[in-house]
């Protein structure tokens, strides 16, 4: 199954727990993604609703488990962030369990440079200082959506197409829109203070990809009404996915619309060996390639079907810059990753590599511009253990640490 590849996927805004959130679509986004990290930049849940009269289904439980295949499957590091309506966890923040981060805000290293990202609820002085002012417009929100489902269905029978009347109040709305113009340039203010190239944030329900002066400026919006994400490609590039644009590659089967669960995904075994895929019974190893418009290869791999019947990765795996040069490699057998893993700066240089062994043990290196090591770390599987090293620039020992089953055995112990 043909699957839709990036470095990174930035969703905000799914409000699971409410009869609203189309959780239907972003399943059957989420299912036909690979990527490297996924960040879930808050409301992701909606405690708000929860705690009120809202409605959980078979739909939103899905959801859940394919970010866990995700993170156990397919070695995809998942970012969770808070929101304001799944503030409840603000209490234990942050936590780290292996490839899953939980915190306030994060910074995103790519290919551009550094990206602050966070929900963006900070800068709403409503949210923040006044929260019964906050939830009852939240109330009002959700009575809208409600007014908004039912005008739908009457256009529905004429033949006419979706409208969203709260999207067009707040186009329309003179204080709405000054309110989304100072959310943004406050937000863009503080990605400057902290010395980033860009912002990441969701909260308002307003997707964005524009520049702030010297500051790019992405919203990715909700999955309520605008349906988009931020992806990141592999050669650094970000873009605003709109939903109905993905469809067209990837349409949705009639099963998956009526939400009633997914249809079978042949690549959920991938970064799975084992005797049923790769028993006898395999089907011969197939070659694809990928290019961009001008004509050069974007991305070549190897993929076959399992004896199992599961399509799975196999042979290697490159993906490409515009001018040739490589920008990530790596091997697969029968759909497990093997051997050397490598990302390439757009620069050329070397940004990290893992080395696995077939003892499931590897050695994660991560490198400065110079070309020196940044740090070293063992691993098996996904969890640290054992020595781990951290240099600076000038390839000094900064600090040494150790770790037992992903956490640290001992305090980092800074070298003199």
């Amino acid at each position: 199954m043909k699957k839709y590849r990036v470095r990174t996927v930035v969703l905000s805004d799914i409000h699971l727990g409410t009869v609203d959130s189309k959780v239907a679509e972003v399943n059957h986004f989420l299912r036909h993604v690979r990527c490297e990290k996924l960040i879930l930049n808050g409301d992701i849940i909606d405690g708000w609703q929860l705690k009120r009269n809202g409605q959980w289904t078979k739909a939103h439980t899905h959801f859940i488990r394919i970010v866990l295949k995700m993170l156990e499957k397919r070695d995809t590091q998942i970012v969770y962030l808070r929101g304001n309506h799944d503030d409840i966890l603000s209490k234990f923040l942050p936590l780290e369990f292996e490839n899953l981060l939980v915190a306030d805000e994060y910074l995103h290293e790519g290919p551009k440079g550094r990206y602050l990202v966070l929900h963006g609820d900070v800068f709403d002085t409503v949210t923040r200082n006044f929260v019964f002012l906050a939830h009852l417009g939240d109330w009002g929100y959700h009575m809208l959506l409600a007014i908004n489902r039912a005008y739908n269905v009457w256009r529905s029978w004429r033949g006419l197409e979706y409208w969203s009347l709260s999207r067009a109040i707040k186009a329309r709305v003179k204080s709405a829109v000054n309110h989304v113009s100072n959310f943004e340039e406050h937000i863009a203010e503080l990605a400057r203070a902290r010395g980033c190239v860009g912002v990441m944030c969701g909260h308002i329900h307003t997707p964005a990809d524009k520049m702030l002066g010297d500051i790019h400026y992405l919203n990715s919006g909700d999955w309520i009404e605008s349906l988009t994400a931020i992806v990141e490609h592999w050669d650094g590039r970000y873009e605003l996915l709109e939903y109905k644009d993905f469809l067209r590659e990837f349409p949705m089967p009639a099963e998956e619309n009526a939400g009633e669960g997914p249809a079978p995904d042949p690549g959920g075994l991938e970064g799975e060996a084992n005797a049923e895929v790769a028993g006898p019974g395999a089907g011969p190893r197939e070659e694809h390639m990928e290019r961009y418009p001008g004509g050069a290869v974007r991305a070549a791999w190897g993929s076959r079907i399992g004896a199992n019947g599961d399509y799975v990765l196999d042979g290697r795996e490159t993906w490409f810059a515009p001018d040739g040069r490589r920008h990530y490699e790596v091997d697969y057998a029968f759909g497990h990753k093997v051997g050397r893993e490598t990302l390439w700066r757009a620069d050329g240089g070397v940004a990290w590599t893992w080395n696995r062994r077939p003892d499931g043990t590897g050695t994660w290196i991560r490198y400065w511009e110079n070309g020196r090591k940044r740090t070293q770390s063992e691993w098996r599987g996904l969890r640290a253990e054992g020595e781990a090293t951290r240099w600076e620039p000038d390839g000094q020992v900064a600090a040494r640490y150790r770790f037992s089953g992903g956490f640290a055995a001992r305090p980092p112990r800074e070298e003199p």
